[in-house]
C-alpha cells in the first residue's frame, strides 16, 4: 500500500485558461497544480514443486488517481509468473498478466474533440491488455525477456493525431533485465 502526491504544476489535457475545451476554442493551457495517488499490490508464492525457490506466484494491484488530472484515472491489474518451469532452468520465468485503466475523462474528451474535426468517432475511456512473456537467465542478475503484449482500444492519451480505427495494439520486444544487487553480489533483504 501506499501513496504519493505531486506538488508540481502541468498543463491541464482539456481545457484553456479560461475553463473551456481548448481544441474547440483554442487558447493557452489552464495550469493544473498537484495530482495524488494511491496504491495497493500484493504477490504470493501459491505452488512450490521443491524446496528451492522455483514456483508459481500470482500478483495483483491497483491505482486510484485522488486528484489532479493524470492520463490515468485507475488501474487494476493481476497476473502470475512461474520461475523455474523447466527443471534444467531453474532462473528461468514465464509470466502473464492482464490490466484494465480508465482513461481520465479529459483525456478522452479531448481525444473526442479532434476526432470531432477530423474522422469522427469516439475514443473509448478503457483499454484492456494481456501480456505473455518468458525470461531467459543468460547470467546471475541478467535476464533477456522477449514479450507479446495486446491492447484492446489504446488510450491515445499522447498521440498528436488520434483515430477512432485505432482499436488495438500489438507489442513485440525484449526486455534487458539486470538486478543489480544480485549481480555485485550484494545483500538482500530476507523475505
Amino acid at each position: 500500500m501506499g501513496g504519493f502526491y505531486n506538488t508540481g504544476s502541468y498543463p491541464d489535457p482539456l481545457l484553456n485558461a479560461a475553463g473551456q475545451n481548448r481544441i474547440l476554442f483554442g487558447g493557452a493551457p489552464k495550469t493544473d497544480i498537484g495530482a495524488s495517488e494511491v496504491y495497493v499490490q500484493a504477490q504470493q508464492m501459491v505452488y512450490r514443486p521443491d524446496s528451492s525457490d522455483r514456483g508459481l506466484t500470482v500478483f495483483g494491484g491497483a491505482n486510484w488517481t485522488t486528484s489532479g488530472q493524470p492520463n490515468v484515472e485507475r488501474m487494476v491489474f493481476g497476473g502470475a509468473y512461474y520461475k523455474g518451469l523447466f527443471a534444467q532452468r531453474p532462473n528461468d520465468t514465464t509470466g502473464v498478466a492482464v490490466s484494465l485503466l480508465d482513461v481520465n475523462p479529459r483525456i478522452t474528451a479531448r481525444i473526442d474533440s479532434v476526432l470531432s474535426q477530423t474522422t469522427g468517432g469516439q475514443a473509448s475511456r478503457s483499454e484492456i491488455s494481456y501480456q505473455v512473456n518468458y525470461g531467459v537467465a543468460i547470467a546471475p542478475g541478467m535476464m533477456l525477456k522477449p514479450f507479446f503484449e495486446f491492447i484492446s482500444h489504446p488510450d491515445q492519451a499522447t498521440t498528436s493525431g488520434p483515430s477512432s480505427n485505432n482499436t488495438h495494439a500489438i507489442f513485440v520486444g525484449v526486455l534487458f533485465e539486470v538486478d543489480v544487487a544480485h549481480l555485485l553480489g550484494l545483500p538482500t533483504l530476507s523475505r
